[in-house]
């Protein structure tokens, strides 16, 4: 699931949710929206 930030560059789900991780946050979900279109909710609590 690639993440783009307008002219930038894509970003996989799996990047996306490494570096949340890595960052220290407890959990995160990647949600498919349509079919362009994804998102990822990074959870800072226990959950």
């Amino acid at each position: 699931m690639p993440i783009e930030v307008g002219d930038a560059l894509d970003f996989t789900g799996a990047e996306f949710r490494d570096w949340w991780l890595e960052a220290g946050v407890a959990r995160v979900e990647l949600l498919p929206l349509t079919a362009t279109a994804n998102a990822a909710v990074a959870y800072k609590g226990a959950g």
